[in-house]
């Protein structure tokens, strides 16, 4: 193949790839994030104080084998549920635009203690009996132990999910997808964990809340198409507007538009108006003259700045190309040089411009025999008279 025939093919796949490189495709990511706040509700825990600065804390004393920062799910009666909690999450690395294909949340359970009823303990624990649902919007704000009767409410009537264990049995996982997807475009008020089952008493203790995660995929959105060749300041990208057409486009474009009669077509804006009844005459309306364009000021930039004892003093300097310089040149001290010695040449040719003084000179024969003559009458050039006989 020859020199040209590769270079006409690499230009070619060149200018076939610049629309596919404009174009940016969805892109896919995962993001892991703890939780940003959690809650722990019991129905024998303490009330708070009507004004308090913030919940109680789990107290030592209260024996429902929950220890301090815990999470728990119970049930100890029939039909009763016990102890519920709460975990929310930010979703900080999610665009809103984009859009969650999988979101699972894990809750690591916690080891049971030495049988002290201020420390954790599970009974009869069974990932089938714990759901998880949307919070309510009452809000919570890190409780722990709190009094049930305080706690948000739960909206397991339009979504929940049953929890199901880990691979190596350490975490319960939910499948949430639903649930936080709904957060993108809607609120984000958190997840409810509850008992699914209340027939059967059970307990379930997890670990502090900045314990859980939520994985989720998610996709974000694909970039707008570019036009290949369009400028960085051009906003009327991937869109035209024939002549004539009634549509006004773009952010810098002050587009055509039909506004009384204007005829957006043109370019000279005239003005269709019925003719006016002036006793049988059509009178016109003239057009406005042009107005011309006032010509751009010149530009100026700013020189160097020069130091000044500290003081920096910025000096314009005018930006127009090929400006001659204002000290002179050595072409210019040359031909000064040559003039004057040419003016110099020209004195000593043609010498003082004075008139000279008269010079006395000596009369020469002839002359003196002249003006003897004419002082004596006789002309030099007459004959003589002959001599009278």
């Amino acid at each position: 193949m020859s020199r040209t025939a590769r270079f006409v093919g690499a230009l070619v796949l060149s200018v076939a790839l610049v629309p596919v490189v404009a174009v940016g495709p969805a892109a896919a990511a995962t993001s892991t994030e703890p939780a940003s706040v959690g809650a722990y509700y019991y129905r024998g825990g303490l009330d708070a104080p009507e004004g308090a600065p913030a919940p109680p804390p789990n107290a030592p004393a209260q024996g429902d084998y929950v220890a301090p920062e815990h999470l728990a799910v119970a049930v100890t009666a029939p039909n009763q549920a016990d102890k519920i909690s709460f975990v929310a999450f930010d979703l900080v690395e999610v665009p809103l635009d984009g859009t969650i294909s999988k979101a699972v949340l894990r809750l690591p359970l916690a080891e049971d203690g030495n049988g002290d009823p201020r420390q954790n303990r599970s009974v009869s624990p069974d990932p089938a009996r714990v759901q998880a649902c949307p919070a309510g919007d009452e809000g919570f704000a890190s409780e722990d132990g709190a009094n049930i009767s305080g706690a948000p409410s739960d909206r397991c009537d339009t979504v929940k999910v049953v929890a199901k264990a880990s691979a190596d049995r350490a975490s319960y996982e939910f499948d949430v997808t639903a649930i936080a997807q709904g957060w993108l475009t809607g609120e984000n008020n958190g997840l409810a964990l509850v008992p699914a089952v209340l027939s059967t008493p059970f307990q379930v203790v997890f670990k502090p809340f900045a314990e859980a995660t939520l994985t989720v995929d998610y996709t974000a959105p694909a970039e707008e198409p570019v036009e290949a060749g369009a400028g960085a300041g051009d906003s009327t990208t991937g869109s035209a507007v024939a002549a004539g057409e009634d549509t006004a486009t773009g952010s810098g474009d002050s587009g055509s538009a039909d506004v009384g009669g204007f005829d957006a077509g043109t370019g000279a804006g005239t003005v269709d108006t019925a003719p006016l009844d002036a006793g049988g005459a059509q009178v016109a309306i003239a057009e406005p003259p042009a107005v011309p364009e006032a010509p751009p000021a010149p530009e100026t930039a700013d020189a160097p700045v020069a130091q000044d004892g500290g003081s920096a003093v910025v000096q314009p300097v005018a930006a127009t190309a090929g400006e001659a310089p204002l000290n002179p040149t050595l072409g210019f001290w040359l031909a000064l040089v040559v003039l004057g010695g040419v003016l110099t040449l020209l004195s000593l040719i043609l010498g003082d411009p004075t008139t000279p003084a008269a010079t006395t000179a000596t009369p020469s024969r002839l002359t003196r025999a002249l003006q003897a003559q004419a002082s004596s009458g006789r002309s030099l050039l007459a004959r003589p008279a002959a001599p009278t006989v």
